[in-house]
């Protein structure tokens, strides 16, 4: 296997013609998911590449974007790539890309995969609509100049590491419709105060740090981590 060097981003490898592994820059433990130790990332092999775009067509001629292959730092996801309806942001699609600096993401959008935005460490906006259902863990991990994040009404779990080690974040808006918030989901942020609007929504123990003050059905808590 070849090892190639990927500006701001660490190195990957080429895996026989089906794909690409992304390694963040400490790669003590590459399987370890944690944002301090990046994970090994397995891409999956796009099916056409057209223009900025490596995309696959899924589910009866929905298109996944795959990776992004363009330079821009403000990036609009199309809404349609050869008439198909753009559904999925895929895994890793823009993972490590330093040059974002803004991304704008349409209402045709449903979901945004596992680490899409992760490393990310120049991105400070993002608007997500409401037509989005699931983000996946890690989305946005690591994105350093990210200061505030909408989630939209129909999301329902903050999946882990979501908004892990977003170190600027400071405003973080939650739907109603949140149930869950996963381990590390706004650790090593500047949050210094969250308002959780479902009082029955389960919180992993590790989802804030110690001194955030969270907000439960009108009730303000000192978050600790035990």
């Amino acid at each position: 296997m070849s090892h190639l060097e990927v500006s701001h981003s660490g190195e990957y490898e080429v895996l026989h013609n089906d794909g690409v592994k992304y390694y963040g820059r400490n790669t003590t433990n590459p399987e370890e998911p944690d944002y301090h130790v990046a994970q090994k990332i397995e891409i999956e092999s796009p099916s056409v590449i057209l223009g900025d775009w490596s995309y696959s067509v899924i589910n009866n001629n929905e298109v996944k974007i795959v990776r992004y292959e363009g330079l821009d730092s403000e990036v609009t996801i199309p809404t349609h790539i050869n008439n198909l309806p753009v559904k999925i942001i895929g895994k890793s699609s823009f993972n490590t890309y330093a040059l974002l600096r803004k991304i704008t993401i349409p209402d045709t959008i449903t979901k945004i995969e596992e680490f899409a935005f992760s490393n990310c460490e120049n991105l400070s906006e993002i608007n997500i609509p409401n037509s989005i259902v699931s983000i996946g863990k890690g989305a946005f991990g690591n994105c350093k100049n990210l200061v505030s994040i909408a989630i939209p009404s129909q999301v329902t779990r903050i999946e882990e590491m979501t908004c892990g080690g977003c170190k600027n974040l400071k405003n973080v808006s939650l739907p109603s419709s949140v149930s869950y918030i996963g381990a590390l989901a706004f650790s090593t942020c500047s949050i210094t105060g969250i308002i959780i609007p479902n009082p029955n929504t389960q919180i992993d123990p590790s989802s804030f740090d110690s001194g955030v003050k969270v907000m439960i059905n009108s009730q303000i808590i000192d978050w600790v981590i035990t």
